[in-house]
């Protein structure tokens, strides 16, 4: 050609590509996270949430959720039914709950079939909002696994939290809001007849007779009468110090399912308190179940759909923590009851490092299922030294790249930025 060189030049553009993005934000929101950590937590997440939003995408791209846990988490109280006397009002409520004690959960209290709203109603407490841990039955592992409650299978059915009335020995338990009356608590060794006794202390008066409808329970409420529920702080844990009765432990802001509202985000995450124990089980179950096609929360796309990226970003700043105390119930009242009830693993006389252990064994299986169903998980460890907490976190990301660790809250917004990066997806346009 004549020519030794010749100028050469290209561009090329790169846009947001059209994904669809269902991201669940799990935080922990646990005693432990008072002050700084949680002041720190809510900047860089409402950052994130400002971040994704301020890229342009179309409406219709973005969703977020919001699931706040500490020792239980709270899917609103306003799914909770209406009640008549000690009977439920047909066709009210969310269908997904066990409104009538129908599931066989073992607890130290009530006896079986015993509707734990209908409890709430006669004490004039409202129930809370919070959910206990459902229990796996043969092979279908139910607190493990996002199944489908079904009426039919009230396995499946989610039992509403009711925190029994405790022993009112000083110092030994942290909940006793009415008198024993002579019946106290008989924990692992209370038989069916004596939970029928034990409901002297709520007011219950004669012979106890299971109401087999709402015209029945309004005959059983005139034998019972209304006691007084001691709601005084509770002083037995130096970092808590909320009301006794029926609601405590339940100290969580209720979850906001997916919604492609920013602002119903950003707001609940203002208004996050730090209280309660670590229960990471239920965190990561709450978060996998927004993100789901599945009951109770059907929000998120199907599972085929491979425009859609459903994504979870986990954080604590804690160990697991089932709460072991050393009285004759073996904890506090948890998600899954308390130790003497068995319901985690069959223990009810066990250490809090075997406890935590199971837990920790729990945890992994949910983020195992989860990640097979297409969840994406990122985790962020906060302020927590613990080995076995990283290593948990660690193996339930997706990826190595997808854990953090955070020593310090000052590096939680780099963190959350980071994030941002690795789930927006670009392509190249021209």
């Amino acid at each position: 050609m004549g020519k030794k060189f010749a100028p050469v030049s290209v561009s090329s553009e790169a846009t947001y590509a059209y994904t669809k993005y269902e991201i669940a934000l799990v935080l922990d929101t646990t005693g432990s996270m008072a002050g700084g950590k949680l002041a720190s937590m809510q900047n860089a997440v409402i950052g994130l949430v400002d971040g994704m939003m301020g890229l342009g995408l179309q409406q219709d791209q973005i969703k977020f959720a919001l699931v706040p846990y500490a020792g239980f988490v709270n899917v609103g109280p306003d799914f909770g039914p209406k009640v008549k006397a000690l009977g439920i009002i047909a066709d009210t409520g969310a269908d997904w709950l066990d409104q009538d004690a129908k599931a066989p959960v073992p607890q130290s209290d009530l006896p079986s079939n015993f509707s734990r709203f209908a409890m709430y109603n006669h004490l004039g407490v409202k129930w809370p909002g919070c959910v206990e841990t459902r229990i796996p039955k043969n092979n279908v592992l139910h607190d493990v696994d996002d199944t489908v409650p079904n009426v039919a299978d009230v396995n499946s059915l989610f039992t509403p939290f009711f925190a029994v009335d405790e022993p009112d020995t000083a110092w030994k338990y942290p909940n006793s809001y009415l008198p024993d009356d002579g019946t106290p608590i008989k924990g692992k060794n209370a038989t069916e007849a004596d939970k029928e006794k034990q409901l002297s202390r709520y007011g219950q008066t004669g012979t106890y007779v299971k109401p087999k409808n709402v015209v029945e329970a309004i005959i059983q409420t005139l034998k019972w009468k209304k006691p007084k529920v001691d709601t005084s702080p509770s002083k037995y844990y130096s970092n808590k110090n909320d009301p006794k009765g029926p609601g405590f432990g339940c100290e969580v802001e209720p979850l906001v399912s997916l919604t492609s509202k920013a602002s119903d985000i950003t707001k609940t995450v203002k208004n996050l308190k730090a209280n309660g124990s670590t229960n990471m089980l239920e965190g990561v179950m709450w978060g996998w179940r927004v993100l789901s096609s599945r009951e109770p929360f059907a929000e998120g796309a199907s599972e085929s759909d491979t425009s859609v990226e459903k994504i979870m970003i986990f954080l604590t700043d804690g160990q697991n923590s089932f709460g072991n105390l050393n009285n004759d119930l073996g904890s506090g009242y948890t998600s899954m009851g308390y130790l003497v009830d068995g319901r985690l693993d069959g223990m009810t006389a066990a250490s809090s490092g075997q406890t935590n252990s199971a837990l920790d064994k729990k945890t992994l299986a949910a983020c195992t299922n989860a990640k097979k169903d297409g969840i994406e998980i990122y985790t962020i460890r906060l302020e927590e030294p613990d080995v076995g907490t990283g290593n948990l976190l660690s193996e339930c990301a997706s990826s190595k790249s997808h854990y953090f660790d955070a020593p310090s809250r000052s590096q939680l917004a780099p963190i959350f930025d980071s994030i941002k990066k690795g789930v927006v997806k670009l392509r190249i346009t021209s």
